[in-house]
């Protein structure tokens, strides 16, 4: 398997700088970030895992999940069920694992598949992220 990720935010953070926020290191970063991370590709029915991450600062206190629907701009404007892992704690960084498919389980099923992911406060969307893996 190979890993594949994809950050949508307000600004990009370089790698180094990351690592520091995502280890709790001493340096605050000010801007809300998100990205996801996981297998690109798993067999059919398969056991897998993602990575939600990144940095929650003001009012940004939830992580909104959906699957398997198109991704809209916002928490607001997206369509679908949704997942929430929250509340997060303020000004900080976080790292939320989630453990996925399996057996008869969708989102494990042959195919594309789409997770859309919003760091959302209130009403308001300050950071949000996509990730698509097949299964075959």
């Amino acid at each position: 398997m190979s890993g594949f990720s994809h950050r949508c935010g307000r600004f990009v953070i370089p790698a180094a700088l990351g690592a520091l926020v995502l280890a709790g290191g001493a340096f605050s970063a000010s801007a809300n970030s998100l990205k996801i991370t996981g297998p690109k590709t798993i067999k059919v029915d398969a056991k897998f895992s993602l990575k939600f991450s990144g940095y929650a600062g003001g009012t940004a206190n939830f992580v909104r999940v959906h699957f398997d629907v198109p991704c809209a701009a916002t928490e607001k404007a997206q369509k679908g069920k949704v997942l929430n892992f929250g509340p997060l704690a303020e000004n900080k960084s976080f790292s939320i694992g989630f453990p996925g498919g399996g057996p008869n389980e969708p989102l494990s099923t042959a195919g594309k598949h789409t997770v859309c992911a919003f760091l959302v406060g209130g009403s308001k969307t300050f950071a949000h992220a996509s990730f698509s893996w097949s299964a075959g």
